[in-house]
C-alpha cells in the first residue's frame, strides 16, 4: 500500500488526527477503518487522495483518534495496510 501514516495533535478539539499520505503518482481512494479495542467501536471512512496528497480523519469527521486505536487501510489494487496508533 503506497501510504505514509502519521498522527498529529488536534488543533481545535480533543484527541489526535490521523494523517494518511498517498505516496503514489496517481489518485487513490482508500477505505480507512478505525477501531477502539476498549469500547469495540468501529467506523469506516472513504478518503480520496491526490498524488502525494494527505487526507485526515479526526473528531471533525466523527472519530476522536486515541493511542491504541487499530486501523486498516484498504484499496483493491494493494494489500491491506494494518497498524495501530502509538
Amino acid at each position: 500500500m503506497p501510504v505514509d501514516v502519521k498522527t498529529r495533535t488536534a488543533l481545535t478539539g480533543p484527541g489526535l488526527v490521523l494523517q494518511v499520505k498517498n505516496v503514489s503518482t496517481r489518485h487513490l481512494t482508500f477505505l480507512v477503518t478505525l477501531k477502539n479495542p476498549t469500547t469495540n467501536q468501529e467506523k469506516s471512512y472513504r478518503l480520496d487522495a491526490a498524488p502525494s496528497g494527505t487526507v485526515e480523519v479526526g473528531y471533525k469527521e466523527g472519530w476522536t483518534v486515541a493511542s491504541g486505536d487499530q486501523l486498516k487501510i484498504a484499496n483493491n489494487d494493494y494489500k491491506v495496510w494494518e497498524g495501530s496508533v502509538p
